[in-house]
């Protein structure tokens, strides 16, 4: 009898788990197909960046190069915020591949030609990507799930004292054992087992969680890509051989993970979690699990990089449906810059621009014309040519190349840095990255505002005449038309402009060949009704230095 009701009690709970786990498969099915093409913000859940970045920033630390996007670049070009676009990934592995993809350029055309081969083939095999994506998304999302320290350094993750776990999980079964033979003493040892072993589990826990929760994690990937490597269809051969190659080291930790260590937002965890404390399963596992990935950390890395690039693909595959057009780079050998209908990936109905950019140029325009945003969306577009294969343009022509910029910049108070130092350091560090070896492409926005006039002209003039000597393409936003006049032997020249009516100022937002001819601080300044006097005065003021090239008294 009572091997009966410990019998129905069992069964009863695994129905509730096939329930669960079958509307939970359905859940991921149905988000897999809806979402495609579609914005990631407005479907997902968002990542916390302070998790996807932490591989990147461990993977930084170990880099032997420099051909990546440094933090002042990645910052000035606002690319969190355009991370958040691209991310439509269904796993932790991808968002944190996808944000490491972004940063780290790829010099290897063949490597990103075969990526951009995998991002064509998911769009158009949609039972594939489906499936895929469905995969992806029972490994689900896990933030700060701690996975990189097991790549990086796992060789202190060990755990002492296995005997006394491999003591406590044995006692249930103990328990249910003399239950067969004498109920009243089976309840009791397995009540004692349960107490004892739900004081020392959340004890350990505690201590542990992190690791836990990694390990946990790690075993998921592995069972995930123990899925994968089963798909058939030759579109995906490539990356099918390739974890079929990586998963056989590796199918161990799945195994010993199976249905216990993996995490997941189901309704009814507390069951796993109640038979994780009873038996002790988490930690009579880590230690064999570790001892596995530290003897194929390499493997493991490279199984992860690879499911990573599948999730990223399918959201590079997915961001393409969703922007008004784009196109896939052509490198050249030049230093050079060249395309059509260039466009900002952050900006809503964009104006699109041509780029022609054959040696070092100065932008100039009033403000607000648009000669920043255009800046940063040939920047942009550089870094993603080079890292997703992907550029917003109808055609996208450039140079393997780092991308360097000094935009943004911001006093540093706990630095002690002023406006003018921080703005100095950005640029030396420009400077200083430059290298025969490597092409650059510069892009300074505003170069020195932080300073007076004449030092200003002067200092930004020899700068600017300094890189036109290194191996890099220089583009500059600028106020200062004076810059235009000195550096006209060595800099093209193009503008931003806008039409002034009675109704207030029009801009185009479209590039023209030349400097500019037109200001319109001081039109601004009426607009926004300031006093009559005030604007007068600013008027023949500027009227009397155009005329005598000096300020009047």
């Amino acid at each position: 009898m009572t091997a009966l009701v410990i019998t129905a009690a069992l069964g009863f709970m695994i129905l509730l788990i096939l329930i669960d786990t079958y509307r939970s498969n359905a859940k991921i099915k149905r988000m897999a197909r809806e979402s495609w093409g579609k914005p990631p913000v407005t479907r997902f859940r968002v990542d916390r960046l302070e998790s996807v970045e932490t591989y990147w920033e461990e993977k930084k630390l170990r880099l032997g190069h420099g051909r990546y996007i440094d933090d002042i670049t990645w910052n000035d070009l606002d690319m969190n915020l355009i991370f958040t676009q691209l991310n439509s990934t269904f796993s932790s592995v991808g968002a944190e591949y996808m944000y490491a993809r972004l940063h780290e350029l790829c010099f290897d055309q063949a490597e990103l030609q075969a990526f951009d081969e995998l991002v064509c083939a998911l769009d158009t095999h949609e039972v594939e990507r489906e499936q895929i994506a469905f995969r992806l998304g029972k490994l689900g999302k896990n933030d700060f799930n701690g996975v990189s320290d097991f790549i990086f350094a796992p060789s202190d993750k060990r755990l002492s004292n296995m005997w006394m776990y491999f003591i406590l999980g044995s006692l249930p079964l103990c328990g249910l054992a003399l239950a067969l033979i004498s109920w009243q003493a089976g309840v009791a040892v397995l009540a004692a087992a349960s107490v004892i072993n739900m004081l020392v589990y959340y004890k350990h826990k505690f201590l542990l969680e992190k690791e836990l929760n990694s390990i946990a994690y790690m075993s998921s990937i592995v069972a995930c890509a123990g899925k994968l490597r089963k798909i058939s269809h030759p579109a995906f051969r490539d990356s099918a051989e390739r974890l079929v190659e990586l998963h056989a080291p590796l199918r161990k930790v799945a195994g010993m993970g199976a249905g216990f260590l993996a995490k997941s937002s189901k309704d009814l965890d507390f069951i796993s979690d109640y038979i994780k404390i009873l038996f002790m399963y988490d930690f009579i596992n880590y230690n064999r699990i570790i001892n596995t990935l530290c003897k194929h950390t390499d493997v493991f890395h490279s199984l992860w990089q690879e499911l990573g690039r599948l999730d990223a693909a399918i959201a590079v595959a997915s961001y393409r449906r969703c922007v008004p057009h784009y196109t896939t780079p052509v490198f050249i050998g030049q230093n050079e810059l060249s395309g059509r209908e260039i466009y900002h990936p952050l900006v809503d109905q964009p104006v699109c621009n041509p780029l022609d950019l054959v040696r070092n140029t100065i932008i100039t325009g009033s403000n607000a014309s648009g000669k920043s945003t255009y800046i940063k969306a040939v920047a942009v577009n550089c870094i993603f040519a080079q890292s997703i294969y992907t550029c917003l343009a109808a055609e996208f022509k450039l140079r393997p190349s780092l991308v360097l910029t000094s935009m943004a910049v911001r006093d540093n108070v706990a630095a002690g840095d002023s406006y003018f130092i921080a703005e100095i350091k950005s640029l030396r560090r420009i400077l200083r990255s430059l290298s025969a070896e490597l092409s650059c492409l510069c892009f300074i926005d505003e170069i020195l505002k932080g300073t007076n006039t004449i030092e200003r002209i002067a200092a930004s003039a020899s700068i600017l005449g300094w890189l036109d000597g290194q191996n890099c393409l220089c583009v500059v936003a600028s106020h200062d038309i004076e810059l235009t006049e000195i550096l006209s032997g060595s800099y093209d020249n193009f503008h931003f402009r806008e039409q002034i009516t009675d109704e207030g100022i029009v801009f185009d937002y479209k590039l023209y060949p030349g400097k500019a001819r037109t200001k319109n601080a001081i039109k601004l300044l009426d607009f926004i009704d300031y006093p009559r006097e005030v604007i007068a005065r600013a008027q023949r003021m500027a009227e009397a230095f155009e005329t005598a090239r000096k300020w009047a008294k």
